[in-house]
């Protein structure tokens, strides 16, 4: 019962027409949509994969964290380094086969997240 009155509480807030009823209805769907911006925007699963990766840099060379940075820049271009190289196996010579191995699978642990991040970027 308590859930019904909820319900009917927010149809009429939502239908009422008052100043500051519309003022805080504005206020809510802005913050609903920069928080739904927030959790979808465009490389933010490439930009993790980056921030993960670049915990061990120590152990990279300089043109290996370089070649890193450049290939996580979008979610497409760290997907196509996957197939490539991680799925398919072939010869890097911009990466050792130690840190492949590593950025493989750092990359294999959010690949449904990258997945699902090119699939909203066809829409």
């Amino acid at each position: 019962m308590k859930f019904l009155i909820f319900v009917i509480l927010i149809i009429t807030l939502l239908t009422v027409d008052q100043p500051q009823i519309n003022q805080m209805r504005v206020y809510l769907a802005t913050l609903i949509g920069q928080a739904a911006e927030s959790e979808y925007s465009r490389g933010k699963v490439s930009k993790r994969i980056y921030d993960e990766i670049s915990t061990q840099f120590d152990s990279f060379k300089p043109n290996e964290e370089d070649y890193v940075k450049e290939i996580t820049k979008s979610s497409r271009e760290l997907m196509a380094f996957y197939g490539t190289y991680c799925q398919n196996g072939e010869f890097n010579p911009k990466i050792s086969a130690y840190n492949l191995r590593f950025v493989c699978s750092k990359v294999d642990e959010q690949f449904t997240d990258l997945e699902n991040e090119i699939i909203r970027q066809r829409k």
